[in-house]
Protein backbone atom coordinates (compact mmCIF):
# COMPACT_ATOMS: atom_id res chain seq x y z
CA UNK A 1 0.00 0.00 0.00
CA UNK A 2 0.94 3.14 -0.69
CA UNK A 3 2.16 5.77 2.22
CA UNK A 4 2.23 9.17 2.89
CA UNK A 5 5.07 11.78 3.70
CA UNK A 6 3.67 14.63 5.02
CA UNK A 7 6.63 17.66 4.41
CA UNK A 8 7.57 21.04 5.58
CA UNK A 9 6.26 20.40 8.94
CA UNK A 10 7.28 23.13 10.96
CA UNK A 11 5.42 22.35 14.31
CA UNK A 12 4.46 19.44 17.00
CA UNK A 13 0.91 20.62 16.03
CA UNK A 14 0.75 19.65 12.28
CA UNK A 15 3.39 16.57 12.83
CA UNK A 16 0.97 14.94 15.46
CA UNK A 17 -2.18 15.55 13.56
CA UNK A 18 -0.71 14.25 10.18
CA UNK A 19 0.55 11.43 12.26
CA UNK A 20 -3.32 10.62 13.30
CA UNK A 21 -4.44 11.09 10.17
CA UNK A 22 -1.84 8.02 9.01
CA UNK A 23 1.45 9.74 7.74
CA UNK A 24 3.70 7.48 7.66
CA UNK A 25 6.86 10.17 7.12
CA UNK A 26 7.29 13.48 8.89
CA UNK A 27 9.72 16.29 6.63
CA UNK A 28 11.21 18.97 7.94
CA UNK A 29 13.51 21.21 5.88
CA UNK A 30 16.70 22.44 6.95
CA UNK A 31 17.34 24.95 3.73
CA UNK A 32 17.59 28.34 5.12
CA UNK A 33 15.73 29.83 1.75
CA UNK A 34 12.96 28.04 2.29
CA UNK A 35 9.79 29.56 3.94
CA UNK A 36 9.32 26.22 5.62
CA UNK A 37 12.83 25.80 6.99
CA UNK A 38 12.78 24.94 10.78
CA UNK A 39 15.75 25.12 13.26
CA UNK A 40 17.56 22.18 14.65
CA UNK A 41 16.27 22.84 17.83
CA UNK A 42 12.64 22.92 16.70
CA UNK A 43 12.97 19.86 14.43
CA UNK A 44 14.23 18.00 17.92
CA UNK A 45 10.74 18.83 19.37
CA UNK A 46 8.67 17.45 16.70
CA UNK A 47 11.11 14.52 16.44
CA UNK A 48 11.12 13.69 19.91
CA UNK A 49 7.18 14.15 19.47
CA UNK A 50 6.35 11.57 17.31
CA UNK A 51 4.89 8.18 17.66
CA UNK A 52 7.56 5.67 17.50
CA UNK A 53 6.16 3.91 14.12
CA UNK A 54 6.68 7.18 12.44
CA UNK A 55 9.99 8.57 10.48
CA UNK A 56 11.71 12.27 10.52
CA UNK A 57 12.58 12.76 7.33
CA UNK A 58 15.44 16.02 7.23
CA UNK A 59 15.33 17.70 3.89
CA UNK A 60 18.38 19.28 2.81
CA UNK A 61 19.68 21.32 -0.54
CA UNK A 62 23.13 20.82 -1.14
CA UNK A 63 24.62 19.95 1.80
CA UNK A 64 27.90 18.96 3.17
CA UNK A 65 28.45 15.16 5.19
CA UNK A 66 29.03 17.31 8.32
CA UNK A 67 25.82 19.15 8.12
CA UNK A 68 24.37 15.76 7.60
CA UNK A 69 25.77 13.97 10.86
CA UNK A 70 25.55 17.44 12.89
CA UNK A 71 21.73 17.30 12.10
CA UNK A 72 21.26 13.76 12.50
CA UNK A 73 22.82 13.85 15.86
CA UNK A 74 21.14 17.34 17.17
CA UNK A 75 17.79 16.46 15.65
CA UNK A 76 17.46 12.43 16.15
CA UNK A 77 16.06 12.47 12.31
CA UNK A 78 15.72 8.58 10.71
CA UNK A 79 15.91 9.77 7.11
CA UNK A 80 17.62 12.23 5.13
CA UNK A 81 16.39 13.64 1.52
CA UNK A 82 18.57 15.31 -0.41
CA UNK A 83 18.13 17.89 -3.29
CA UNK A 84 20.62 19.64 -5.34
CA UNK A 85 23.73 18.60 -7.37
CA UNK A 86 26.19 16.79 -5.17
CA UNK A 87 28.38 13.67 -4.13
CA UNK A 88 28.27 13.10 -0.78
CA UNK A 89 31.34 9.81 -0.76
CA UNK A 90 30.64 8.55 3.54
CA UNK A 91 26.69 8.93 3.12
CA UNK A 92 26.62 5.19 2.65
CA UNK A 93 28.27 4.88 6.16
CA UNK A 94 24.91 5.99 7.68
CA UNK A 95 22.76 3.76 9.24
CA UNK A 96 19.60 6.01 8.15
CA UNK A 97 17.23 5.67 5.59
CA UNK A 98 18.50 8.00 2.28
CA UNK A 99 16.24 9.65 -0.38
CA UNK A 100 17.84 11.10 -3.58
CA UNK A 101 15.34 13.90 -5.00
CA UNK A 102 15.37 14.41 -8.64
CA UNK A 103 13.31 18.03 -10.10
CA UNK A 104 11.64 16.70 -12.98
CA UNK A 105 10.92 18.59 -16.40
CA UNK A 106 10.06 17.35 -20.09
CA UNK A 107 13.43 17.23 -20.81
CA UNK A 108 14.90 15.64 -18.12
CA UNK A 109 16.96 12.34 -19.25
CA UNK A 110 15.88 9.51 -16.61
CA UNK A 111 19.22 7.67 -17.73
CA UNK A 112 21.19 9.74 -15.63
CA UNK A 113 19.33 8.59 -12.05
CA UNK A 114 21.88 6.36 -9.92
CA UNK A 115 20.16 4.97 -7.13
CA UNK A 116 23.73 4.58 -5.67
CA UNK A 117 23.88 4.57 -1.74
CA UNK A 118 20.19 5.22 -1.50
CA UNK A 119 16.91 3.61 -0.27
CA UNK A 120 14.30 5.85 -2.47
CA UNK A 121 14.24 8.07 -5.44
CA UNK A 122 12.07 11.16 -5.15
CA UNK A 123 10.30 12.46 -8.19
CA UNK A 124 9.15 16.29 -8.10
CA UNK A 125 8.29 19.08 -10.26
CA UNK A 126 11.68 20.91 -11.59
CA UNK A 127 11.01 24.63 -10.92
CA UNK A 128 14.29 27.22 -11.37
CA UNK A 129 15.62 27.88 -8.06
CA UNK A 130 13.25 26.20 -5.86
CA UNK A 131 13.51 22.57 -4.12
CA UNK A 132 10.27 21.06 -3.67
CA UNK A 133 6.76 22.84 -2.18
CA UNK A 134 6.20 24.52 -6.16
CA UNK A 135 2.48 23.44 -5.55
CA UNK A 136 2.72 22.11 -9.42
CA UNK A 137 2.83 18.59 -10.66
CA UNK A 138 4.84 17.31 -13.48
CA UNK A 139 4.11 15.04 -16.47
CA UNK A 140 3.67 11.54 -15.03
CA UNK A 141 4.01 9.85 -18.33
CA UNK A 142 7.29 10.54 -18.74
CA UNK A 143 8.35 8.27 -15.68
CA UNK A 144 9.77 4.89 -17.48
CA UNK A 145 8.15 1.67 -16.82
CA UNK A 146 11.35 0.70 -15.76
CA UNK A 147 11.56 2.78 -12.54
CA UNK A 148 11.55 0.44 -9.54
CA UNK A 149 8.21 1.59 -7.94
CA UNK A 150 9.13 0.03 -4.32
CA UNK A 151 11.74 2.78 -4.41
CA UNK A 152 9.68 5.90 -5.65
CA UNK A 153 8.46 8.62 -3.70
CA UNK A 154 5.99 10.55 -5.76
CA UNK A 155 5.88 14.96 -5.12
CA UNK A 156 4.85 18.09 -6.97
CA UNK A 157 1.57 19.63 -6.52
CA UNK A 158 -0.09 16.63 -5.07
CA UNK A 159 -3.46 17.61 -3.73
CA UNK A 160 -7.21 15.75 -2.59
CA UNK A 161 -7.99 16.04 -5.99
CA UNK A 162 -5.13 14.31 -7.74
CA UNK A 163 -4.01 11.84 -5.71
CA UNK A 164 -5.97 8.95 -6.30
CA UNK A 165 -5.24 9.84 -9.70
CA UNK A 166 -1.43 10.12 -9.20
CA UNK A 167 -1.24 6.50 -6.93
CA UNK A 168 -3.34 5.05 -9.67
CA UNK A 169 -1.11 6.33 -12.86
CA UNK A 170 2.31 5.68 -11.12
CA UNK A 171 1.81 3.57 -8.35
CA UNK A 172 4.51 4.77 -5.98
CA UNK A 173 5.84 3.68 -2.58
CA UNK A 174 5.34 6.96 -0.92
CA UNK A 175 3.40 9.98 -2.21
CA UNK A 176 4.90 13.07 -0.55
CA UNK A 177 2.48 16.23 -0.14
CA UNK A 178 3.03 19.68 1.32
CA UNK A 179 1.47 22.98 0.24
CA UNK A 180 -1.42 20.50 -1.13
CA UNK A 181 -2.27 20.49 2.37
CA UNK A 182 -1.42 24.01 3.77
CA UNK A 183 -3.28 27.34 4.40
CA UNK A 184 0.15 29.45 4.12
CA UNK A 185 4.18 27.78 3.76
CA UNK A 186 5.06 25.92 6.95
CA UNK A 187 1.33 25.97 8.49
CA UNK A 188 -1.15 23.06 7.53
CA UNK A 189 -4.48 23.04 6.87
CA UNK A 190 -6.47 20.02 9.30
CA UNK A 191 -9.35 20.14 7.05
CA UNK A 192 -7.15 20.04 3.75
CA UNK A 193 -5.10 17.15 5.84
CA UNK A 194 -8.19 15.32 6.03
CA UNK A 195 -9.48 15.64 2.65
CA UNK A 196 -6.11 14.34 1.71
CA UNK A 197 -6.46 11.29 3.62
CA UNK A 198 -10.25 10.92 2.71
CA UNK A 199 -9.01 10.73 -0.79
CA UNK A 200 -6.60 8.48 -0.90
CA UNK A 201 -7.44 5.09 -2.83
CA UNK A 202 -6.98 2.92 1.00
CA UNK A 203 -5.80 4.56 4.14
CA UNK A 204 -3.96 3.62 7.29
CA UNK A 205 -4.85 2.57 10.51
CA UNK A 206 -3.49 1.60 14.10
CA UNK A 207 -2.44 -1.66 14.13
CA UNK A 208 -1.46 -2.20 10.51
CA UNK A 209 -4.96 -2.74 9.50
CA UNK A 210 -6.10 -1.06 5.77
CA UNK A 211 -9.38 0.16 5.33
CA UNK A 212 -11.12 2.29 2.79
CA UNK A 213 -10.83 6.44 3.12
CA UNK A 214 -13.84 7.73 5.05
CA UNK A 215 -13.77 8.77 9.02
Amino acid sequence: MTKVKICGVTNIEDALYASKLGASFIGMIFYTKSPRFVTYEAASKIVSSLPGEVIPVGVFVNPTLEEIISAIKETGIKAVQIHGDLNLDGLKELNIIKIRAHGIKDSFDFNSIHYNNYDYLLLDNSVIGQYGGTGKTFNWENIPSSINKDKLILAGGLNSENIGDAIKSVNPAIVDVSSGVESSPGVKDKAKLIEFFNSLPVRPMPGGENVNSGF
